[in-house]
């Protein structure tokens, strides 16, 4: 009788470290030997340590098809729970490349679903950690199924709870679809990849014209197609990125943002300003520099700061309270506005205003920008998306 208990903690323990181990110890070593980490080394980055709550740890996958039946693992290739940021709530998950490839089956999808379902009840920030190779093709018509509710859950929570996507792998596919459809989304320098279509599909990569940092790599997302807000170092880099966005951002959208006591007093002088701005209107000079002037000890997280550089966007505080900064930039296309510009503005303008968070804008700005390609490129319909964020905000 008293050798039962044992026995049934026994075998929990071995289930949980046949769970630590994901698709195998071989795999997660040739991971780790590339340079990237684990789903399990991120969290374990990206959380205060000891404070990860794991859910569905031993979810398996439900398919026989394709001899699947010979390769259960537990988790089904993602690792979700809730725990802590300096002491604050967050719910997260991360995909394990060691299992089928980080791909998303039907149970993989439904996990992140349930995890984003719970982070909205609790009105809590979601981080996700991307790194699969989309649709698992083994689960068939029932992963659609499953991905369709993810995605779901994932529209329902925009602009209720702030959500972060990190992008530390190659992500195709619906993945792909998945993390673009956050606030806000970090790429890891080296490793971070996004692509609808798998590489192998495409006729330019195919022919040799492009590689697959070309097609979607981080430094491609940050400069061209807007979709990476930042670009991180390493992977360590990314967890202290999320972290600091996650500073400006409050839990939900009826809460506040987080205040933060601060030593720059408000009465502070910005006699600099006078230097960095020039008397000839028609001289160029660095917004960035009368941003730092400005906000509390210099400090100002800019956003995509590579893409539509005519514009700037970024966090910063003003007496210690969260600040969504946009400002012309002089510096470049003497702070015209075009379409990417337009557009750039308007998302984070309605980001702020759904996370109550105030605006502060630096304008230095001659009109939109002329030219066949921005009248054409529709440049009257998304300047007016720019007015409408603006006069629509409640911030």
């Amino acid at each position: 009788m008293d050798s039962t208990p044992n026995h049934a903690l026994e075998e929990l323990r071995s289930k949980r470290e046949t769970a630590r181990l994901g698709g195998g110890l071989k795999r997660q070593e040739a991971i780790r030997s590339s340079g990237r980490g684990t789903a399990r080394d991120r969290i374990g980055l990206l959380l205060d340590e000891g404070s990860f709550l794991e859910v569905d740890t031993f979810v398996t996958h439900r398919t026989d098809d394709h001899n699947m039946f010979l390769h259960q693992t537990l988790g089904d290739g993602v690792v979700a729970g809730q725990g802590t940021i300096e002491g604050r709530r967050v719910y997260c998950f991360a995909q394990d490349f060691s299992v089928h490839g980080g791909s998303m089956g039907e149970m993989h999808a439904l996990k992140i679903a349930k995890i984003v379902e719970m982070a909205e009840r609790a009105k809590a920030p979601l981080i996700a950690m991307w790194d699969g190779g989309g649709q698992r093709a083994q689960d068939g018509v029932n992963a659609l199924a499953g991905t369709g509710e993810m995605l779901d859950r994932l529209v329902q929570c925009s602009g209720r709870i702030p959500m972060i996507s990190v992008v530390l792998g190659p992500v195709v596919g619906v993945s792909a679809l998945a993390a673009s459809l956050s606030d806000f989304t970090i790429l890891g320098e080296e490793h971070g990849q996004l692509f609808l279509s798998s590489p192998l599909e495409t006729p330019e990569v195919i022919s040799g014209e492009v590689d697959a940092a070309g097609l979607g790599g981080a430094n491609l997302h940050a400069s061209r197609s807007g979709i990476a807000s930042l670009i991180a170092d390493d992977e360590e880099d990314a967890c202290e990125l999320a972290a600091t966005l996650l500073s400006y951002l409050p839990d939900h959208n009826m809460a506040d943002p987080p205040m933060l006591s601060t030593g720059d007093p408000i009465t502070r002088l910005n006699e600099t300003l006078q230097d960095i701005v020039p008397d000839n209107p028609n001289k160029p000079y660095d917004m960035v520099k009368v941003v730092e002037e400005v906000v509390d000890d210099g400090v100002f997280m800019e956003l995509f700061p590579s893409y539509a550089d005519n514009i700037i966007i970024g966090f910063a505080r003003m007496n210690g309270s969260p600040v969504g900064v946009i400002g012309n930039q002089p510096k470049v296309l003497a702070g015209c506005l075009d379409i990417d510009a337009s557009i750039k503005a308007a998302r984070f303008i309605r980001t702020c205003d759904a996370f109550n968070i105030p605006l502060l804008t630096f304008e230095d700005v001659p009109g939109f920008l002329p030219g066949v390609v921005q009248e054409w490129g529709g440049i009257i319909r998304h300047g007016a998306k720019l007015l409408f964020a603006y006069a629509e905000a409640t911030v």
